[in-house]
């Protein structure tokens, strides 16, 4: 049983840590996107990679809500 309890056992709370490690990280990154997409909008000539840019900032926001989700399901579920 003790081998069950190491393999398939929950972890401490510090290991929600790290889903706020990843949401830190991917909120730099979708502030990035987003000022990437302001500066495409405002100073390029070619409007077509702003598409990319749109779906490239969905991503990371849809990114950022999960982790930011599941460290808040992991810091609530472990008080």
């Amino acid at each position: 049983m003790d081998m069950y309890e190491q393999l398939f056992g929950p972890l401490s709370r510090s290991y929600c840590d790290y889903f706020l490690y990843l949401t830190i990280f991917n909120a730099i990154i979708f502030a990035f996107v987003i000022l990437h997409g302001l500066y495409v909008l405002l100073f390029t000539k070619k409007r077509d990679s702003l598409a990319h840019v749109a779906f490239a900032g969905f991503q990371t926001f849809v990114s950022y809500f999960i982790t930011r989700l599941l460290y808040s399901m992991c810091a609530g579920s472990l008080k």
